[in-house]
């Protein structure tokens, strides 16, 4: 009886003994891989268990300007994390303290050549030929239309005029050379269009010149002079021998070239010569229009 007794004591604590082995678990080894886990402000490291090790915030190395900030444009930069790879995108705005723009970007100068831009501004422009004066002329353009005229070597004005929109279509207002007084011509849009073949000045000018914005890549940035130059360069069929352009706060302020032939600058007709543009008062230029003008019809 003894003995049966021992031998079911003996299987009984063999029983609980390969139970409680077979209870146990392998030992877990930590497997975190090559790869780095991270959210918006910290990378770690992490076992397939869960467990976490190397935890940290992000290391973000110098950023870089995918999107330059100017009056007009908020500008983007991009950081990557130094550690995890893990990228960012920040705005910032344009720091006015930084001065004039020094360096003009593609998009800048087709907004300095846009219409839009051009539309409240007061241009100058000289014409020379073979180093001799030809003309120089003075527009003002605004939102309500033209003012323009000729000065002389001497700065006399002469050939004044006022181009005028209405709803109708235009006014023309011009000073007779001989009396001084004033005239005005109501003329509609088609008449308007048919006897100047184009008659929008600030639209004439844009695609006339748009040459220069359309061939960006061919100027080379003087840091000296703060300017654009084009040396030697085939624009459109003509032959350049230079150009420069200057820009203050994304306005083009300069613009001139000395070209084998050209339209000259009053949009007539001119065989080679130095031609030049000057621009101020944007946004601010304005006219008044001549008052007891004599009405022709």
């Amino acid at each position: 009886m003894k003995n049966i007794l021992a031998l079911l004591l003996a299987i009984c604590i063999c029983f609980s003994l390969a139970t409680l082995l077979s209870s146990c678990k392998k030992e877990h080894v930590h497997d975190y891989g090559e790869f780095w886990a991270f959210d918006e402000e910290y990378h770690w490291r992490e076992c397939k268990c869960g467990d976490v090790i190397e935890k940290a915030p992000h290391e973000w190395g110098e950023g870089k300007v995918i999107q330059a900030a100017d009056e007009e444009t908020v500008g983007v930069r991009s950081y990557v994390c130094r550690v995890c790879g893990k990228d960012k995108t920040e705005k910032f705005a344009y720091d006015p303290s930084s001065g004039p723009t020094t360096t003009v970007r593609e998009d800048q100068m087709q907004r300095a050549f846009s219409e839009e831009r051009l539309r409240n501004v007061t241009m100058t422009s000289l014409t020379e030929v073979d180093g001799k004066f030809q003309e120089k002329s003075v527009y003002l353009f605004t939102e309500e239309g033209a003012y323009f005229y000729n000065l002389d070597e001497n700065g006399k004005i002469y050939n004044e005029e006022y181009d005028i929109f209405t709803e109708n279509g235009y006014e023309i207002y011009k000073r007779d050379k001989k009396s001084g007084n004033w005239t005005c011509e109501k003329m509609t849009r088609i008449q308007f269009l048919d006897e100047r073949k184009y008659a929008d000045l600030v639209s004439k000018f844009v695609k006339r010149y748009s040459v220069f914005p359309d061939n960006y890549n061919k100027m080379t940035y003087n840091a000296r002079e703060k300017q654009y130059e084009m040396i030697d360069e085939e624009l459109a069929g003509a032959e350049v021998m230079y150009a420069i352009l200057r820009f203050e706060s994304n306005n083009l302020m300069f613009l001139c070239f000395l070209i084998s032939g050209s339209a000259s600058l009053n949009f007539g007709d001119a065989i080679g010569g130095y031609l030049e543009f000057s621009f101020e008062n944007y946004g601010t230029t304005s006219f008044e229009i001549p008052q007891n003008a004599i009405l022709l019809n």
